[in-house]
């Protein structure tokens, strides 16, 4: 096709077709692509409906791809080209394969299911019983095709490939079904122990998505920026959910506040009146506390349900600040990986200088295995940066929840920050504004304690019979059962032992005390990290503008007159060396005292609460 699409030139009119054996096999291997796809299809679907488990039926599908590579290698190794009787006896390998992982993976089932627990042992006894029943089945198939193998009589051009697929699939197969398989057993089950209880048709509703579906479910790893950061971490981070939860739940008690007791009903019956007749009293009482309490117990939900929300800003800007750490050091270990790969550039240049001086004659061996340490050096500086990478992006996925591979802010710049010096701005942090509310809470506490020491109301109904004669004005008149007498009951209960009431109230008070002293002492331990926080970013800014103004300037032309003069053979490579490492730790220090300056920013920041 190529030599006649490159060689021959047709009239008008006319072109070439290919017929014969090639067209056979061209519309072959379009049935097979149905056939083949189709035909595992059926497998994996009846190993699930064998074993009622996913796991186990992909587990003894992975002899598919074992035995393809001892079919594969035999064609190769006899020289043959794949054909379509190659193909078919593909088809019959899978089959043939197959049986060997459901003989083994049953056996492994039975154990399991008698009371074995050890899979070791499960893995040892039931390979040693299975083991000739699966060498049977490999060599009663591979002997069965063997004369097709080597055949040389008409149609074994049809044979031999066949044969040769089955034979060489089926010894990779034994050997890597004893070996491998049971490997994966001891790994599928220490992921669960349960299976997958799926009904059948879901079953190959899923299969038939595996095999002809277009769509990936897997879990997009994307760069992340600051802000996106920031925002998922607010909204998936356990500790946020776990401060919204604790709102919820003051508002819940909050509605507890107007808690009444329990209704005291009572029935009595019996010859309290009269000893011929029964006689029933119905009474139902109601003790109302003091309506003050039920107003000073809405306060106190009020002000713990405001501590809540507090809480959970601390919370937050606690997590924003965690966040702007890790990015602040991923932008520091990118900007460093780019200050790496341009080390590594200016000394694989030192090196092929240093060996070609060394070819030459020019230079010393000393010389070019001093370089190439040198560039090792670099090199695994490299890889280090890279694993730390790959920590730092962790634990931002960890922070938001999300698959992290990257940021997209990778260049480490200096951070704005306004209104240095105003402490007025720590009153924002909202740990202070929550050791706040923690005395208003227990003032409102001491209401509460005060409220529950007035007297409760009761209030109560009775109802009754009086069966017998009643004297009414100097007349004996009978009252029967259904003549009831009623009446109402007013009272107060009075707290005569006033002592423990006043204990907790006085209790109150103290916490109230304890309250102010803890924000006292917070209040001074957070203008003290601020004022420390001030004059590291003051120091750090200095250090910072040193390198920008100055010593990273200076190491630019360190680096580029170095190399010229080495390379000219101005400098020997001991002096251009250590010009090297004098300029490289220039630019490392410069980019540690920007990382250092923003995680100041970063702290400061978290200090005022205006994350």
């Amino acid at each position: 096709q190529q030599k006649i699409d490159s060689q021959v030139t047709f009239e008008p009119g006319y072109y070439a077709t290919y017929g014969g054996t090639f067209e056979n096999l061209q519309a072959a291997n379009k049935r097979l692509s149905i056939a083949v796809p189709l035909a595992l299809l059926l497998i994996l679907l009846l190993l699930y409906l064998t074993f009622s488990s996913f796991k186990h039926a992909l587990l003894i599908f992975t002899a598919i791809p074992l035995s393809a590579i001892g079919g594969v290698f035999a064609l190769w190794a006899r020289g043959m080209p794949f054909s379509i009787s190659a193909g078919i006896g593909f088809i019959a390998l899978f089959g043939v394969a197959v049986l060997n992982g459901i003989v083994l993976i049953s056996e492994f089932n039975r154990l399991k299911n008698e009371g074995m627990n050890d899979i070791q042992e499960i893995i040892k006894k039931g390979t040693s019983v299975r083991l000739r029943p699966v060498v049977m089945t490999a060599l009663v198939a591979s002997l069965g095709f063997l004369p097709m193998a080597i055949s040389g009589g008409s149609g074994a051009e049809v044979q031999r490939p066949l044969a040769t697929v089955v034979i060489g699939g089926l010894l990779s197969a034994t050997l890597l079904t004893l070996l491998v398989l049971p490997v994966l057993y001891i790994w599928v089950e220490k992921i669960g122990k349960s299976k997958i209880k799926i009904a059948p048709i879901a079953g190959a509703m899923v299969l038939g998505f595996m095999f002809f579906g277009n769509t990936t479910l897997r879990a997009q790893s994307t760069p992340i920026s600051l802000q996106q950061a920031v925002d998922a971490a607010l909204l998936t981070n356990p500790s946020v959910k776990g401060g919204k939860l604790g709102i919820a739940f003051q508002q819940q008690l909050k509605k507890t506040s107007f808690e009444m007791p329990k209704t005291d009903i009572s029935v009595l019956y019996g010859q309290y009146n009269s000893l011929v007749k029964n006689d029933n009293n119905i009474t139902i009482s109601q003790t109302i506390p003091f309506p003050t309490l039920f107003s000073a117990n809405a306060a106190l939900a009020n002000e713990r349900t405001i501590a809540g929300e507090l809480q959970l800003s601390a919370t937050r800007n606690e997590l924003i600040f965690q966040v702007k750490t890790v990015y602040s050091n991923l932008q520091y270990l990118y900007s460093k990986e780019k200050l790496l790969l341009t080390q590594d550039s200016i000394n694989v240049g030192f090196v092929k200088s240093a060996s070609l001086k060394y070819k030459t004659g020019e230079g010393t061996l000393l010389e070019k295995v001093t370089a190439e340490t040198q560039l090792k050096d670099v090199q695994n500086l490299l890889a280090q940066n890279r694993s730390d990478i790959s920590i730092y992006n962790n634990q931002l996925g960890n922070l938001t929840g999300l698959p992290v591979s990257g940021i997209t802010n990778r260049l480490l710049v200096e951070k704005p920050i306004k209104s240095l010096i105003d402490t007025s701005l720590l009153k924002s942090n909202p740990n202070i504004a929550y050791l706040h509310q923690q005395i208003t809470i227990a003032e409102k506490q001491r209401k509460v304690e005060l409220a529950k020491a007035l007297p409760d109301i009761t209030v109560g109904y009775f109802n009754q019979s009086l069966t017998g004669f009643q004297n009414i004005n100097g007349s004996e008149v009978f009252y029967g059962r259904n003549k009831r007498f009623q009446g109402i009951q007013l009272g107060l209960a009075v707290p005569i032992f006033y002592g423990s009431f006043s204990a907790k109230a006085k209790a109150a008070g103290i916490a109230k005390d304890i309250a102010s002293a803890n924000l006292e002492l917070s209040l001074q331990k957070i203008n003290a990290q601020y004022s420390q926080a001030i004059t590291e970013y003051l120091k750090n800014q200095e250090r910072y503008h040193y390198f920008k103004n100055s010593a990273l300037n200076n190491a630019a032309l360190i680096l580029k007159n170095s190399r010229i003069a080495y390379q000219n053979g101005e400098i020997g490579y001991s002096e251009y060396l250590l010009n090297l490492k004098q300029a490289n730790s220039i630019q490392e220090n410069s980019l540690m005292a920007l990382l250092q300056l923003n995680q100041t920013i970063n702290e400061i920041e978290y200090l005022r609460g205006n994350n």
